[in-house]
């Protein structure tokens, strides 16, 4: 039986003698699509019949049927400028594919009055409930920039408000909490965070 040129040896020592694919581009244009996560997409031919694709994709369960394409570091801002805030602000569920951690960053301004905010995180579980498992050690109460990590293992403090050693679950979301008079005790408030690998 003659040697078949595309099969790929399987089994015995990782030696190169047998048969063996040789995986090489057959265009040196990638096709790939920026939202696919795809390493490596190249086509050869035509398209349709005699049309040649070579795909690499890096790709995770999370769930059982659940296959997610693997995400680098994930910006975002769950609760955007929200002007004279006057009121406890939460965000909309955030997705968390394979990130361990986040870095959160709160913005203060035109702070009037006495109000203070306190970020949290809640973890929403499989019951769609909403648990708290991080509150800040200490209310923002003045105009800046407070950046947290919350990340397993973290240590050292350098130039963060806070560090918690805590991982962060599959659905989060994001909680300003307000405390101040409902009126007169205003501050603009954002909020943006990363999930970290």
């Amino acid at each position: 039986m003659a040697a078949d040129p595309v099969a790929i040896k399987m089994q015995g020592p990782d030696i190169w003698p047998g048969n063996r694919l040789a995986v090489t581009p057959i265009s040196s244009t990638p096709i790939s699509n920026a939202n696919d996560n795809t390493g490596s997409f190249y086509a050869g031919g035509t398209g349709g019949a005699g049309g040649a694709y070579l795909a690499v994709t890096v790709s995770a369960y999370n769930a059982v049927g659940n296959l997610d394409a693997w995400r680098n570091n994930q910006s975002s801002t769950p609760l955007g400028l929200a002007p004279g805030t006057n009121a406890t602000r939460i965000s909309g569920d955030q997705g968390n594919f394979n990130g361990k951690g986040i870095a959160l960053h709160v913005k203060t301004a035109n702070l009037a009055g006495a109000p203070t905010i306190t970020p949290r995180i809640q973890w929403k579980d499989n019951s769609g409930n909403y648990n708290t498992i991080w509150t800040a050690a200490a209310a923002i109460a003045a105009n800046g920039d407070k950046v947290y990590l919350l990340y397993p293992g973290a240590a050292d403090a350098a130039g963060w408000t806070e560090v918690k050693q805590t991982a962060v679950p599959r659905v989060f979301r994001v909680v300003l909490v307000y405390a101040g008079n409902g009126t007169t005790d205003v501050v603009d408030t954002t909020c943006d965070l990363e999930i970290l690998l």
